[in-house]
């Protein structure tokens, strides 16, 4: 066989870009020709690292990339500066609004970029920091939509089951049936906000790969939804264990900056420390992030 022939058998990798020129890793059926292994240039080493192993790849991939690092630095600064040092000399509104572009670009338009990389990486097809940032801005309306589809469910879907255990545990509570300071008192609020908040934390861990899906699949909103809903119900245990780790070490983050804080830091170190607790933690959310688009290029490549 020829070829030409073979290419057009399995397809040729190089074709599933970008206009950017990034690679596209999408789920097999939405592929245009094969979707093994080979063809998408992705190694088996690859295809079955565990969560422990994507993290350190990703840990040496920062390494090697120190765009990723330095943005993701310059970011968290920026954060740090809008919360202190420009309420100063800004309308708190306008202080406000910069603080949530800041939010999404730190924590989705960052994100997008890493997985960018990455998908480039893995596939063995480099993308370089330009090519890179320009695909991330490209794809920004599609995330911006994918956003306000998750928020919009999450407050007028998931609301009610929110708010309805809360509520009937606050019923006798507030007619003094139930004393709050009592220990069936805790025990009851603290099971409130578990049983409402749980099923908010499960539609997120099912949209966990939404970002990546968008950004490096090249999905639309919807679409993203559904190829993450997709990935988390056929590797559940894996992505349970996956958000579980991503959770416990971001708050480990926040703790280890806030400690000496809690050990009465008093007068002008209270606020460094605050500062300190706060980037530390998004750090630790940033340097998930390679790892994230790792475990979504696995996933999709073995769909």
């Amino acid at each position: 066989m020829s070829g030409r022939s073979n290419a057009a058998r399995h397809g040729d990798p190089t074709d599933e870009r970008t206009a950017a020129g990034v690679p596209s890793v999408r789920v097999r059926q939405d592929e245009d020709g094969c979707g093994c292994l080979a063809c998408r240039n992705v190694t088996i080493e690859a295809a079955r690292r565990s969560i422990v192993d994507a993290l350190a790849w990703s840990g040496r991939l920062f390494r090697s990339r120190p765009s990723i690092p330095l943005l993701g630095l310059a970011l968290v600064v920026a954060n740090r500066l809008l919360e202190n040092v420009v309420p100063l000399y800004v309308p708190l509104p306008l202080v406000e609004f910069l603080e949530g572009v800041a939010t999404f670009v730190l924590l989705v338009g960052f994100r997008a970029y890493v997985a960018t990389i990455v998908a480039g990486e893995v596939t063995g097809d480099r993308v370089t920091l330009r090519d890179g940032l320009r695909h991330s801005l490209a794809r920004t309306p599609a995330l911006l939509g994918l956003g306000a589809l998750v928020v919009v469910g999450l407050v007028f879907l998931l609301g009610p089951t929110v708010m309805v255990p809360i509520v009937v545990v606050a019923v006798p509570v507030f007619v003094d049936a139930v004393d709050p300071a009592s220990a069936l008192g805790t025990v009851l609020l603290v099971s409130a906000v578990l049983a409402g908040l749980l099923p908010m934390l499960l539609v997120l861990v099912r949209f966990w790969f939404a970002i990546e899906a968008c950004a490096v699949g090249g999905y639309g909103p919807l679409e993203s939804l559904r190829v993450s809903w997709t990935i988390t119900t056929t590797d559940r245990a894996r992505v349970l264990v996956l958000a579980l780790a991503a959770f416990a070490s971001t708050g480990v983050g926040h703790a280890v900056g806030s400690l000496p804080w809690t050990i009465e830091a008093t007068g002008p170190v209270g606020p460094l420390f605050d500062a300190l607790s706060a980037s530390l933690g998004e750090l630790v959310t940033v340097a998930w992030f390679g790892a994230y688009a790792h475990l979504y290029v696995q996933a999709v490549v073995q769909q």
